[in-house]
Order: C-alpha cells, then structure tokens, then sequence
C-alpha cells in the first residue's frame, strides 16, 4: 500500500512543471498524418531533414525548427508560452522561378489550414493541454528558402500556444 501512494506522489510531481515538448511533437506530427497534403513531418534535428528530404519521402514537408517557451507573471495561475515555429516546404525545380512561386503559394495554403486546425483544437481542447492554448494574433509567416537543400521553397511559420503549467518547488527533485 505504501509503495502505491510513493508511485501515484511521483505522477503527481512529474505533472508539476510539465514538459510539453514531446507533447507537441507528437501533436505536429498526428497533425500531419491527418492530410494527404503534407507528405512528411520532419522533427527539430537537422540529420532528419536530410534523411527525409534527400531520401524517398514525398513532400511537402513540415519541418518543426525550433520550440521556445516563457512563463508569465501571475502568481496564482501560471501559463507556459510556448512558440513553435515550423516550415512547410516544396520541391519545386532550382531554375523555375514560376514553380518556385507555385510552391511558396502552396506552402503558404498548407500553413494556414495548418492554424485553422490548431484553432479548432483549441476551441475544442484536443487534447486537454489545447484548451483556450492557441494565441491567433501571435501567427507570423515568412517566405523562405531553406539553403542546406537547393530545391525547396515555401514558408517558415511560427505560433505561441499559452499552456496551463503549474509551476511548483519539487522537494523530491532537490533531495
């Protein structure tokens, strides 16, 4: 019995200063498995960029670039900021410009369907952690062109999500 309530203490403290990062790259990368127009997710680490891209995986590719987070002031609840941002990237031949642009216009459609679906999932709080998370007038978009691989066009978006985060002094960690 002693050795139950030990088990549920520790759940109870890893829930204290949650981690979301592989929250939400599992969340990206269900998102992406949900369309049939973004052919590979690629996670935050340059070597699978280069597998993926250079490899027999169909684009367009969402390629998460960097997670950031921040915490807010209030004291009685806080709220974890998290900014992801992320590409979504076509092949398009180097030397056509025209298909160039057709891909940076199709990078850019895939993106804002992308936010569309965030903003329902936090309406809708899926998952939990979603709810009332998505902050739409924190959206920016880039056109870009990612110069490690020749070949690819499209844009480099980034959005905050505001997740609920209890921040608590953990006397197990510090034992």
């Amino acid at each position: 019995h002693g050795q139950k309530t030990k088990r549920t203490a520790k759940i109870l403290t890893m829930e204290q200063n949650k981690a979301y990062f592989l929250e939400i790259e599992q969340y990206c990368e269900s998102m992406c498995a949900q369309t049939s127009n973004i052919g590979t997710f690629v996670p935050l680490s340059d070597r699978d960029v280069q597998n993926k891209v250079n490899g027999v995986n169909p684009g367009p590719y969402f390629i998460l670039i960097s997670y950031r987070g921040a915490l807010n002031e209030n004291r009685q609840r806080t709220l974890s900021k998290k900014t992801l941002t992320f590409a979504i990237l076509v092949k398009a031949p180097h030397d056509n410009a025209s298909k160039q642009h057709e891909a940076i216009n199709r990078a850019e459609w895939i993106g804002l369907n992308i936010m569309a679906k965030i903003d329902l999932d936090s309406i809708n709080g899926t998952p939990d952690w979603m709810k009332n998370a998505f902050l739409k007038d924190s959206v920016v978009y880039d056109e870009m062109q990612y110069e490690n691989f020749p070949g690819l066009f499209g844009m480099e978006f980034s959005v905050d999500l505001n997740v609920k985060n209890t921040l608590k002094y953990n006397t197990e960690f510090w034992k």
